[in-house]
């Protein structure tokens, strides 16, 4: 039976107690495991259903390639990302819950342009239009096309007592985008016990809003590794990603 919640304040104790019992019974099929999770998010944040929508399934090769090709008369797009991904916590928080994973969903915008928003922003508040964005992640970062990054990935080496990174030779893709609005989340640490948020929500490591725009209100520009993506949604389409 399928129940459906709409705009939840807080996770049912029974929905909970059911889907705690579910994890720990579960068979560490990682494919089967990301499917019913994403199947519970689908109910618990009330998401459309795709039979308005036109479903296509993608490896994260396919993804990195249907990105790279974006359509350019689509323009920017409003979306909605399901991921999963193991969020940062501080010393203490490893400490204290080992590795957590979230499952999580946003909305966004795809293929907008960062500093033209950034400007625009700025010219709300009655400041020059003079913004001009940094190189990614140090210099080790590129952006390909508005949809899409890729990272160099770099390994730390000492040499007479000087530390420097080196190249390993890997790239690591990531969607860009700009948040629009978190939906709620949900953590489980290595043994899949639910974590609840007010439990590990003072152990997650800051956010600083970006300093360099000089804005009130800052454009919130963030990039996800293609392969912690699990469903995207946008336009009239949506992309399942299979899990490597």
């Amino acid at each position: 039976m399928l129940c459906i919640v709409e705009n939840p304040k807080s996770i049912p104790t029974f929905v909970l107690s059911i889907l705690t019992q579910f994890l720990k019974s579960l068979i560490m099929d990682t494919k089967k495991f990301i499917s019913q999770i994403v199947d519970f998010l689908n109910v618990m944040f009330n998401v459309e259903t795709t039979k308005k929508r036109k479903v296509v399934r993608m490896t994260v090769d396919q993804l990195r390639d249907f990105l790279l090709n974006w359509n350019k008369s689509w323009g920017a797009q409003p979306a909605s990302i399901q991921y999963v991904t193991e969020p940062a916590l501080v010393a203490e928080g490893k400490e204290k819950f080992g590795k957590v994973v979230k499952f999580g969903a946003v909305q966004a915008m795809l293929a907008y342009n960062y500093e033209d928003n950034v400007n625009a922003q700025r010219k709300r508040e009655g400041k020059a239009e003079t913004f001009e964005s940094e190189a990614l992640w140090n210099g080790y970062g590129e952006v390909l096309n508005p949809c899409i990054a890729k990272r160099k990935v770099t390994k730390t080496r000492q040499k007479n007592g000087e530390k420097f990174k080196v190249e390993t030779g890997e790239v690591i893709f990531y969607l860009r985008y700009r948040y629009l609005k978190g939906m709620k989340a949900l953590h489980f640490d290595a043994a899949m016990n639910f974590l609840p948020k007010a439990l590990i929500q003072p152990f997650f490591k800051p956010y600083y809003a970006p300093k360099k725009q000089d804005v009130d209100k800052a454009i919130d520009a963030r990039t996800l590794k293609l392969e912690n993506i699990r469903r995207l949604r946008f336009k009239r389409m949506e992309i399942q990603v299979i899990p490597a």
